[in-house]
């Protein structure tokens, strides 16, 4: 349905179309994504978020992805979470400010070159965790030497981490390497 460019009725249609908002004191339209699934076995999952940034490109396979992810680690404890290897997509970029004669930076930046292109301010504890997610070392282990190299308690840091870890798979900055462990490491 509907008319497309250079129709016969597309011009008409668009001039009633930002009339009708003109008479009704329209200023703005949002436009938005809904995905709907019938989950079995899983949690559900509720997600709003606005996304200022345009989008270029198709959503599918992202959104499909994120799905799968998600079911993922519904499955999966923090502590099957730890035994996991991850590694960083290969859109994701990352940058750092700072201040002028400052060693260390005011902002650290993860972006995504693809899915919603998120942009996401991360503290030096999570940017070490997702730098150092190249597939080799599960989560655990790198959780653990980022604690010693901040000198941090590891399991506040662990405790920190892992809800953001989860985000960051799910919304595609990080993904899994290999199976889902069947036993925690320790």
């Amino acid at each position: 349905g509907g008319s497309a460019p250079g129709g016969d009725d597309y011009a008409r249609l668009v001039g009633a179309w930002l009339d009708d908002f003109a008479d009704r004191g329209v200023t703005a339209v949002g436009f938005g994504y809904l995905l709907l699934r019938r989950a079995t076995g899983v949690p559900s999952l509720a997600r709003f978020e606005r996304m200022p940034q345009p989008i270029d490109h198709a959503l599918g396979p992202h959104l499909a992805a994120s799905l799968a992810a998600h079911d993922r680690l519904a499955a999966l404890t923090d502590a099957q979470l730890a035994a996991s290897v991850l590694h960083v997509a290969p859109d994701v970029t990352e940058a750092r400010h700072h201040r002028p004669g400052e060693e260390a930076p005011t902002v650290i930046e993860l972006r995504q070159g693809a899915g919603f292109q998120r942009a996401l301010v991360v503290d030096p504890g999570l940017a070490a965790l997702v730098g150092a997610c190249d597939g080799d070392l599960a989560v655990g282990v790198l959780v653990a030497a980022i604690a010693d190299l901040l000198e941090v308690d590891a399991d506040a840091l662990a405790a920190d981490l892992m809800p953001r870890v989860r985000e960051l798979v799910v919304t595609g900055f990080l993904g899994f390497d290999g199976p889902e462990p069947t036993e925690a490491a320790g």
